[in-house]
């Protein structure tokens, strides 16, 4: 998708009140994880929503990046239900991630 016949619609904060980027599945350590095993979950975690969130977006002709921006084209733009995309997103099932890391 070319960034010049697209808009940003919104980032991840602005629907899920927190930055993409900042996504913990264990905020208090309590999987004992080394940082790297730590980064490596919540990637996978990170991932998972930009997939979902893809899958939602995609009949729009749009995309989540890696920072949480959705891009689309500008036509489709107040199309996007960014209460129905939380609600798909707050569905995201983390457990088969952590459950590498127990």
């Amino acid at each position: 998708m070319t960034r010049e016949a697209t808009t940003t619609y919104f980032n991840y904060s602005q629907i899920a009140g927190d930055n993409l980027q900042a996504t913990d599945l264990d905020p208090f350590n309590n999987l004992e994880l080394s940082d790297e095993q730590r980064e490596e979950m919540n990637s996978e975690a990170r991932n998972l929503i930009i997939a979902t969130a893809d899958k939602y977006l995609a009949p729009y002709g749009a995309e989540m990046v890696g920072n949480g921006d959705v891009y689309g084209p500008m036509q489709h733009a107040s199309e996007i239900d960014r209460e129905e995309l939380k609600e798909v997103l707050g569905l995201i099932d983390f457990d088969h991630i952590i459950e590498k890391y127990i």
